[in-house]
């Protein structure tokens, strides 16, 4: 499932970027390896999505805008009137509030809209059991994510505990979380809402579902644990002391200078070393990326190799996009500048 997320370590890139002025002459000359500066400046924005292939959703003050850092290609979505503000966007689905600031609760006139055209669609009013519970308190309502047919909200109040619901973009009607089960995986993007996990899985412990794989927590202080697990059993294949992730065919961790990518098909595991501490360590696919004080380094897990990226005179850092190596240059006196890095074959 595509989803509305934020992205750490393009955040980082943005607040470093500001709004960037042309170099007079090639910002990443005598880099090694060869970084070519990307052909639009960087979004100094709010970064919500993206979608893999180098595209880019922000936030402005009329609309939602989609850029293409690596080809410049860029389209603003505007809102349903100047009223309106926007609530939350996925690279599919914007969602759009026009209720107007009249003193009165909830969210009563709101628009869902996808990239494909213009046109804006209005939501199927919130049920009256999504606004206030039976005792007449009245919820405040976050939304938080929305797919292609579903959103997911947070209803709150003050004498109330949170309620996650799930809002049908289609009909209207809304499903609690409490209603789908233990071993119900929700998915936005999904008509039916999602899909039941493998057994024996469940939702409680959970940190990440990668069919036929699983993450969980386990214990508590020096007895915590994260485990590797496969769907037909409920015996780690994997443990660390530290939060793993799952991406793609890899199981990728690191212990604070030393990092871990554990092959999900072959079983075997390789580690490589931190320069100066993981600070800043991002992963994506075959790649890892970090900082250190003589520049970023990446580690090409395929082929087994890290490679240092230097700009002379320059403070460079690295992130991760498309699965292409961004680095962001910055010089006492010049404007941060981003390209791409050619990584050796």
């Amino acid at each position: 499932m595509r989803r509305a997320f934020c992205l750490p370590s393009l955040l980082l890139l943005v607040c470093a970027l500001g709004v960037p002025v042309a170099y007079a002459a090639d910002p990443f000359a005598g880099s090694r390896p060869t970084i070519t500066e990307l052909p639009v400046p960087f979004p100094s924005g709010h970064i919500t999505a993206q979608d893999g292939r180098g595209t880019l959703l922000f936030g402005t003050a009329d609309g939602v805008r989609k850029l293409n850092v690596l080809t410049g290609e860029t389209h603003l979505r505007p809102l349903p009137a100047p009223s309106c503000r926007t609530l939350v966007a996925s690279i599919d689905t914007v969602f759009a509030d026009c209720t107007p600031y009249d003193g009165s609760l909830g969210l009563r006139d709101v628009y869902v809209g996808s990239w494909a055209s213009d046109s804006w669609r209005r939501v199927p009013a919130f049920p009256p059991s999504l606004l206030s519970d039976k005792n007449g308190n009245f919820y405040d309502v976050a939304v938080l994510e929305v797919g292609r047919h579903w959103l997911r909200a947070e209803a709150s109040c003050y004498h109330c505990d949170i309620d996650v619901v799930y809002l049908s973009l289609d009909d209207g009607h809304a499903v609690h979380d409490t209603e789908l089960g233990a071993r119900f995986l929700p998915d936005l993007d999904k008509p039916g809402l999602g899909a039941r996990m493998c057994a024996p899985f469940t939702k409680r412990g959970l940190l990440q579902y990668q069919r036929p794989w699983a993450i969980y927590k386990t214990g508590r202080n020096s007895r915590l644990r994260y485990e590797l697990r496969h769907c037909g059993s409920s015996r780690p294949r994997k443990t660390s002391r530290t939060p793993p992730q799952l991406d793609g065919r890899w199981l990728e961790w690191d212990s604070g200078y030393t990092a871990y990518a554990h092959d999900l098909g072959t079983g075997r595991t390789q580690s490589f070393a931190c320069t100066d501490g993981c600070g800043g360590l991002t992963w994506s696919g075959n790649l890892a990326t970090w900082y250190a004080y003589n520049g970023g380094y990446v580690r090409d897990l395929a082929r087994r190799r890290t490679i240092n990226v230097t700009v002379p005179g320059h403070h460079t850092a690295l992130s991760l996009l498309a699965g292409r190596v961004l680095a962001t240059s910055t010089a006492p006196g010049l404007p941060a500048v981003t390209g791409v890095v050619q990584l050796p074959r």
